[in-house]
């Protein structure tokens, strides 16, 4: 949506209140290292702080009746008309910043996602909003979760335009800025901005919760992402149920300290009860440690908080089908999980994967697979069940190669599928054309031999006739060799190139001329990595 001139009262107000101070505070961090500075904090204790919800500095007469006046602005226009975006969105920012009155400043945060759902902007203050005010936004993170945004996007703009001018006077104009940068994917400026809101405030929770967070995803950085959660239990909230989540997670999947994880989402559910995630953790730690039983009860209890939650409806297929080996039970919380989504193609591929194995229904496991890649033409594993049971039940063994070789096509390095058609073609095809190719791509050597006696431009024309799924396992299995085989073909183009260009033809006269002669070879490395 399009922000005209309305905003520009309330941009100097806020100005007029924090700048002095930002800019003061600005001098102070020229010149200092924000990776040390913030190392510096991890070293020492914090005393835990509010955090800041005052102006910096006292107002005076002559800024209340210009704050009043802005105030004024804002609610004429509302008079006029109520669904005024701009108005509705500039007196949730006017609350929250200048007022420092978060819960009015939701109201009208609220009042602009539902007259524009689409608006981001608001969408992102609304969302940093709540979680200042430990509101739930699971719906909202979802939402946010699917943008696909530039730097130069207008949710960006909008907020350099607002915060950056007073983003060292306040943490969570700081912190807005770190959301913005991070959903833009601009994750160095995004933690540069966490960095800045826990050097104003050592105690703000969020800015520690979200630089840990970009720390963990993006930068792979698990021991000071630890020692981060750590601070603020220990320095700043001892009872953060989100923190403990977190910690808990980290500890199960980067570290395997699966006692201290277990710990951990005890504590969280111990905090709150409500916390289904925790729930469904601490239930995949039972099942690690062969306690299926703690498990089931687990995801019935998080059913119980809420009776659609996906995630645990999925989970109690999954446990009755493998761990538990009760069907019914089973082809009941995964019929039940696609009636919640429908578009959820591994449901479907696991629904097939129980009538096949435990209901011997193989015609309706075809049309589940069958479902599942409809869903994602792409997923390599159901593209392989399918190609099984195609194979040993339906004797169709022409469809089944097919399933088995787009398998390989989408994940080159997956050995299933390779393995299950070297069996099928050296079994059930007489003469088949593809044996030399499995031989081919049995290892880094054989593949390498397969061309070491040949010229470049043989070399090319041998490769682009690849079936793509071999070609891609062998770029993908044997990187080292497929690359100096592939060096070969483009010394050779380099060659050809400074040969024809002193001829009197265009540059795309010559491009083609060598593209015949080495057969394409020059596309060959973005078809098989336009695969995933």
């Amino acid at each position: 949506m399009e922000i005209n001139g309305a905003c520009e009262p309330l941009i100097y107000l806020l100005k007029l209140q924090y700048h002095h101070d930002s800019s003061e505070k600005l001098k102070e961090f020229e010149n200092v290292n924000f990776e040390e500075k913030t190392e510096e904090l991890l070293q020492t204790s914090t005393t835990p702080e509010q955090t800041t919800s005052v102006n910096p500095r006292p107002p005076t007469n002559e800024f209340l009746i210009k704050q009043q006046k802005v105030r004024s602005l804002y609610e004429n226009l509302l008079i006029k008309d109520s669904r005024n975006i701009e108005a509705n969105l500039c007196m949730g920012i006017y609350n929250q910043f200048s007022l420092r009155n978060l819960k009015i400043a939701l109201n009208f945060y609220d009042i602009v996602h539902n007259l524009n759902p689409t608006f981001k902007f608001n969408s992102m203050l609304l969302y940093a909003c709540k979680k200042l005010l430990s509101v739930k936004t699971t719906e909202i993170y979802q939402d946010i979760l699917g943008w696909k945004l530039l730097k130069n996007c207008q949710l960006v703009e909008l907020a350099e335009l607002f915060f950056k001018p007073i983003c060292y006077s306040t943490c969570d104009s700081g912190f807005i800025l770190g959301i913005a940068y991070h959903v833009a994917k601009e994750y160095d400026l995004a933690r540069k901005y966490f960095q800045i809101s826990v050097l104003i405030d050592h105690s703000y929770c969020l800015g520690w919760r979200y630089l840990a967070g970009i720390l963990r995803d993006y930068f792979k950085l698990f021991e000071k992402t630890l020692r981060i959660y750590d601070k603020v239990l220990t320095d700043i909230d001892p009872n953060c149920v989100q923190v403990y989540y977190n910690k808990g997670f980290m500890l199960k999947n980067q570290f395997e300290s699966f006692e201290e994880a277990q710990e951990c989402f005890e504590k969280c559910i111990e905090l709150d009860p409500t916390h289904i995630s925790a729930h469904n953790r601490l239930a995949d730690l039972y099942l690690n440690t062969n306690l299926p039983k703690k498990a089931e009860e687990l995801n019935i209890q998080a059913l119980v908080i809420d009776p659609n939650h996906f995630r645990s409806t999925v989970d109690l297929g999954h446990l009755y089908r493998k761990e538990l080996n009760e069907r019914e039970k089973a082809r009941h919380f995964y019929e039940r999980a696609i009636r919640l989504r429908p578009n959820e193609h591994r449901v479907f591929a696991s629904l097939g994967k129980l009538l096949r194995k435990s209901y011997f229904d193989y015609e309706g496991a075809r049309e589940q697979y069958t479902r599942a890649l409809e869903l994602a033409p792409k997923s390599s594993r159901t593209h392989l069940e399918l190609g099984n049971l195609l194979s040993k039940h339906f004797k169709d063994w022409e469809e089944a190669r097919k399933h088995y070789m787009m398998s390989m096509k989408v994940r080159g390095d997956y050995e299933k599928p390779y393995k299950s058609l070297k069996k099928g073609e050296e079994q059930l095809v007489a003469d088949s054309e593809l044996i030399s190719f499995i031989e081919a791509t049995s290892s880094g050597e054989a593949f390498e031999k397969e061309f070491e006696s040949l010229t470049p431009d043989s070399i090319a024309v041998k490769l682009f006739d690849y079936p793509d799924c071999f070609r891609c396992r062998a770029e993908i299995k044997f990187r080292p060799t497929y690359d100096k085989i592939f060096m070969r073909i483009m010394e050779r183009q380099i060659t050809l190139f400074s040969e024809l260009r002193h001829l009197p033809f265009s540059k795309d006269i010559v491009q083609l001329v060598i593209r015949f002669i080495l057969g394409k070879s020059n596309l060959l490395r973005t078809t098989a990595r336009s695969n995933p």
